[in-house]
């Protein structure tokens, strides 16, 4: 009896045909290679072998492996395509993706700190406009608070409206990124403990209130103060 082929991790890979195959190509086997499944080193077979194997054109293959190649995903040379080493990768990778990969206590870390400078920057930049926009984030959370997805939503506005009012395009951009690729988790955290949601909002107040008041120092604290909260629900 002949000796059973080994499994390749791109044995479980399934590209499909609703969307545009290089895109779907290239998102399968960014996962792969962002979860380890696909390891530093890792060799791909050769394009004619590969595009049999996924069942795709060479062409779509080759689209695939530029936009990997593009993002330091992956190294194309004279002796092959190969999975680019772990810490080259992490030079490359959008900030989305890092994020996504990050333990929850790391990521509750960084909010911390940039959280926390935000809220500073927001007192001593704040406008009317920004402020009248803060107030009204506020009182949609408590309007939702029936309604988890919908509250989420507002509280994750809240936020990004205290980027926008810092006046520091970074911010705004790292606050948005922070947000979008973790709901699911700021999700599980508020499931986890129902009064967190009551916290929050006492210390959005707090944040809202040395806001008007033009103090940095009361910002920082309070912005502080409401994200190791959070921390400590979470551990």
């Amino acid at each position: 009896m002949g000796k059973k082929a080994a499994r390749s991790p791109l044995d479980s890979l399934v590209v499909s045909s609703r969307t545009n195959i290089s895109i779907r190509l290239f998102e399968e086997i960014k996962e792969k290679i962002v979860s380890g499944a696909l390891p530093a080193g890792y060799v791909f077979p050769n394009e004619i072998v590969l595009s049999e194997k996924l069942r795709v054109g060479r062409t779509t293959l080759r689209e695939a492996f530029q936009a990997l190649a593009s993002m330091g995903l992956i190294r194309r040379t004279k002796n092959g395509t190969f999975v680019e080493d772990r810490k080259n990768i992490a030079g490359t990778t959008p900030l989305s993706e890092l994020f996504k990969q990050s333990e929850i206590d790391d990521l509750l870390e960084f909010r911390v700190m940039v959280e926390a400078e935000i809220a500073a920057l927001a007192a001593i930049r704040a406008t009317d406009e920004d402020i009248a926009t803060l107030e009204r984030c506020i009182a949609k959370i408590e309007e939702s608070e029936d309604d988890i997805a919908e509250m989420i939503q507002y509280d994750t506005q809240f936020h990004m409206c205290l980027g926008e009012a810092s006046k520091n395009q970074l911010f705004v951009k790292t606050i948005q990124v922070i947000h979008n690729s973790n709901e699911s988790m700021i999700q599980g955290i508020y499931e986890r403990d129902k009064k967190i949601f009551k916290r929050a909002q006492v210390f959005h107040r707090k944040i809202l209130s040395a806001i008007k008041e033009h103090d940095p120092l009361k910002a920082r604290d309070a912005s502080h103060q409401h994200i190791l909260d959070v921390v400590k629900t979470a551990g």
